[in-house]
């Protein structure tokens, strides 16, 4: 890097103003007449061209400025955690306040990292400094847990319609900080401050929107973890019929290669569903999959506890009509076919393993 692009990615960090000017200019050229002119007025001389060279695809792996975590504003999110042999990186990517309505978010994030801003200015901290920020500063506003395949994505989707909620679906920040113990020697404390300092970071970068989170699916078993983190926040756990989500988990009586044996993946959901259940004795509610969208759109609780106005929800339903995770596509009910697709040996499983442990989940029991 050579030390005028520095002084520039420098000058830039401290400049929120300027960050926020140049976060309304997509196009390159004129980002980049932007920055010239920034930088002339803080002594730095760069021309356009060598400003339009540094403007490069931003990825894990990509070079980058290394920052100290504090001295971010909150448009800055983490987006991605690395911890390797080789050490370990949190990337930083600036998002200007913009809602995130892909199914995934680092569906959002690849999004972000587009922008000329984040190009010119990949970010990176040391994980450690996650333990030194502060946790959320106020409850975070719902949590979305699951047992997979059960309707999480369309829930987070329908909320995510709302434009004072902010909803972060599956940030992989989250369940790599949950996960760093399997990866590295960490004291538990250390590792609990960094998760509240993560999703302090997130809960700053709501602003004065409302937060939902959803989970990856193995976060359900760190539920007690992201609950010290925000005692307040109300969480649910959505769950479906067994012999449904070991189908999709699969491939029913036609596994796909490299997939798991189907008594490896029972025994795997068994164990979330009785995790499940001891969130909901946590206080976590507790939803199937064949009450959505209705318990998001017409509760007679409301979900999470989010007030949602008649227009919010006319949006919400018209994303309900759609593919969770193919957004355009029309959402086709495929109950009846996972069911259709189980052989003996899976619907053995379902009964015998999965099921033992879903119904009290479900409330069967």
């Amino acid at each position: 890097m050579s030390q005028v692009l520095h002084s520039l990615r420098a000058a830039l960090l401290t400049y929120p103003a300027a960050l926020s000017a140049l976060w309304a200019i997509p196009d390159r050229a004129a980002f980049a007449d932007k920055v010239a002119e920034i930088a002339r007025g803080a002594g730095i001389d760069m021309a356009v061209a060598d400003i339009l060279a540094a403007l490069t695809p931003r990825g894990p792996a990509t070079p980058a400025m290394p920052v100290k975590a504090a001295s971010l504003s909150p448009s800055w999110l983490p987006s991605w955690l690395s911890i390797t042999a080789q050490g370990a990186r949190l990337d930083w990517i600036y998002a200007g306040g913009e809602s995130l309505t892909a199914p995934f978010a680092d569906q959002d994030f690849a999004r972000l990292a587009a922008h000329p801003l984040n190009q010119l200015l990949p970010a990176i901290s040391d994980p450690g400094e996650l333990g030194a920020l502060p946790g959320p500063d106020q409850p975070i506003d719902g949590m979305i847990f699951h047992i997979s395949r059960c309707g999480s994505t369309l829930a987070s989707r329908m909320l995510a319609q709302v434009p004072d909620i902010l909803v972060l679906s599956e940030p992989q920040p989250v369940a790599a900080v949950l996960s760093a113990h399997n990866l590295v020697r960490i004291d538990p404390k250390v590792q609990q401050a960094w998760l509240n300092g993560v999703l302090g970071a997130y809960r700053r970068a709501a602003g004065t929107r409302r937060l939902v989170i959803k989970l990856d699916v193995d976060s359900l078993f760190d539920h007690a973890r992201l609950k010290a983190a925000s005692p307040q926040t109300p969480f649910v756990v959505l769950h479906r019929d067994p012999l449904e989500v070991l189908v999709a988990q699969t491939g029913g009586s036609e596994p796909r290669p490299g997939l798991p044996p189907p008594e490896e993946v029972a025994r795997w959901l068994a164990a979330l569903c009785l995790t499940g259940s001891k969130a909901v004795a946590a206080g976590a509610r507790p939803i199937a999959y064949k009450q959505l969208p209705d318990a998001v759109l017409y509760p007679a609780r409301p979900f999470l506890g989010l007030a949602i106005s008649d227009a919010d929800r006319a949006r919400m339903a018209a994303v309900a009509t759609q593919d969770a995770k193919s957004p355009g596509k029309t959402f086709t009910p495929d109950s009846l076919a996972r069911q259709a697709a189980a052989d003996e040996r899976l619907k053995m499983l379902a009964r015998q393993v999965i099921a033992p442990a879903w119904e009290p989940l479900a409330g069967l029991r």
